[in-house]
């Protein structure tokens, strides 16, 4: 199989299309577990900068990360690695726990995966607020809907789950986890959360 542009690019287009189809594709490319963590990494990396970029140029200023963080690309990188890895462990340790069947090293596969689709759409979303701002917010909207798809989709393939309802329970517990994990890094580093005691 041909790692090419034009083959990366009709992947993405069935990933949104027909997920599960495209979730056995990506799991079919055989690569050694550190490759695909460099994959992963590279990814979100390139994905948090564009992030960053896009927010500022529809909004004009960062976004926040609980309120008192600013997002610089460097702020956004370590959060998305965070997160990135913590999908990763949560997605097979949890779907594993529910009896799923899942593999490991498919697991950063299909991370790395979404965060390249997810990359294609932030550049959509670019294009959009540039050729035509005002519709730049809807697709925003559309790109995170399409990115709970694919990523309840993938997780449904990886563990052979016939439920996408079960998986989706899955992909909230874990947002949730992520969630207290992150207020408990920046607790630990000393960043106050609105709303709760020192």
């Amino acid at each position: 199989m041909t790692l090419s542009l034009p083959f990366l690019l009709s992947l993405v287009w069935e990933t949104i299309l027909s997920p599960r189809e495209a979730a056995r594709q990506v799991m079919a490319i055989d690569l050694p577990r550190a490759i695909r963590w460099q994959a992963l990494f590279a990814l979100v990396l390139v994905g948090s900068v564009l992030a960053v970029t896009i927010t500022w140029m529809i909004t004009g200023h960062p976004v926040m990360y609980l309120g008192v963080v600013p997002a610089t690309p460097f702020v956004a990188a370590i959060v998305s690695l965070s997160g990135s890895v913590f999908t990763v462990f949560a997605i097979f340790w949890i779907g594993r726990a529910m009896g799923g069947t899942g593999g490991f090293g498919d697991a950063i596969s299909l991370v790395a995966w979404t965060q390249f689709v997810v990359i294609c759409m932030q550049l959509v979303q670019l294009a959009a607020f540039i050729l035509l701002s005002p519709v730049s917010a809807a697709v925003d909207i559309a790109a995170a809907l399409i990115s709970i798809w694919i990523l309840t989709n993938f997780i449904a393939e990886l563990h052979s789950f016939k439920s996408l309802s079960k998986v989706f329970l899955m992909i909230i517990v874990t947002m949730l986890g992520l969630a207290f994990g992150l207020s408990l890094i920046l607790a630990i580093i000393g960043v106050s959360v609105p709303g709760v005691d020192s």
